[in-house]
Parts: structure tokens; sequence; C-alpha cells
């Protein structure tokens, strides 16, 4: 865990590394950092990556070649030992940050260690869907980021007659009955955060108001 202030010291840091490889608009810092916390657990980046393919890298299997500029970059990263891979695919992906590069001070416990986390937009994910999912919170006492895609017949925030699913709104009758898209289907496009929060009627919820009493504006 780490003050606000340290963690948008290295959110900064970061930020110059990942902006210039997405689509404009498209990388910004969410979580705890996002809705002001005092201390944070992680600094969580939601992205969408320039569709542009990379070279290919000489001596790498062609499964462990990187499919985006990235990809590209955050290998550069662990090379530098800026970073350190913990776990994840395209969609997601953790690193613990290398403390020491920001003179502070290295956990000693594995489940303190500060990481970064990336939540990467894939098709058919929109990104203004996966940017309000992934500032939550979604803790034990506060679930916000479940509320926003349960339907309002079950208590929840989303309009009845759709689902969220891979971090994009469907109208339920694109989906099968294991809630897979039909094969041609596309999401309801939410490209920025306001177009999500306002499909929610949830139009002036800043960040730093997703806190325990969301549910007083329940519909």
């Amino acid at each position: 865990m780490l003050s606000l202030s340290d963690a948008i010291r290295i959110s900064e840091f970061f930020m110059p590394h990942f902006e210039p490889l997405c689509e404009l608009g498209c990388c910004k810092v969410a979580g705890g950092v996002l809705r002001e916390k005092s201390f944070v657990h992680d600094l969580e980046f939601v992205l969408k990556p320039v569709d542009k393919k990379p070279s290919l890298e000489f001596g790498v299997k062609p499964k462990d070649q990187p499919k985006t500029l990235l990809d590209v970059k955050l290998n550069e990263l662990v090379r530098q030992e800026q970073l350190f891979f913990q776990q994840g695919a395209d969609r997601n992906k953790k690193y613990y940050i290398n403390m020491d590069k920001f003179d502070l001070p290295v956990s000693t416990e594995p489940m303190d260690e500060f990481k970064l986390d990336l939540w990467i937009t894939v098709p058919p994910a929109q990104y203004g869907v996966n940017m309000v999912i992934r500032t939550g919170p979604n803790s034990d006492n506060d679930k916000y980021s479940k509320w926003i895609v349960t339907p309002r017949a079950q208590g929840g925030a989303l309009p009845d007659g759709y689902r969220v699913k891979y971090a994009a709104v469907w109208r339920v009758d694109q989906l099968d009955a294991k809630d897979k898209p039909f094969e041609g289907e596309a999401p309801v496009q939410m490209p920025t955060e306001d177009d999500f929060l306002a499909f929610l009627g949830l139009h002036d919820l800043q960040p730093a108001e997703r806190h325990a009493d969301w549910g007083r504006y329940t519909r």
C-alpha cells in the first residue's frame, strides 16, 4: 500500500511511456488513485492500444511475439527492471513495480507488494465500460463495480434488457443461453466513461463519490 501522493508520482512516470501508444484519450489512471483514496493498494491503468502491429522480434517464438506497441514498451520496461511481470494475458497484465527505482521501501511481504495493474481494452470490450468498472471500488464492503453491471430488476444500475459481458454492453437478445454473443453481433458503443455513465443514469457521479453510499443512486 502506498500514499496517494507516492502512487501519483509513480503514475506520472509511466504515463508518458504508455499514452503515445494508445488511442487519443484512452490511457488513464483508474482505481483508488482516481477515487483519491489516501492510501492505495495498486496502480491501475485502463488503456486502448493503437491498432498498429509491431515488428517481429528476432529470436522470439511466434506465440511470445508482442501483439501491440504497448507490449513492446512493457517488455522494454521489464528489461530495464522498472517492472517485473507477475501474470496476465491480452486483456489484463499485472506487474510488480521496482520500488527501488522510486526510492521507496520494498515490502518484505509478497502480498503487500505494490503492483501495476493494466486493464487493456481489446474488442469487443468498450473503453468507456472498462474505465467505469475499473475505477471501482469492488471491495468486500463496497460492491460498486458489481452494482453497475447488475440489472435494475435485481437492484443494480444497469437498465433491464441488457447485460455486461467482456467489458461491453449487449442487449439480451444478442446473447445465447451462456451469455456469449451470437456471431456477428456488436456491442452498444461506449467509447467514453460519460457514455456508459449516461446509459446507467449516473451522469453526475464523480470518481471520488464512488463509495459505500452509492446506493442512493439506485433507480
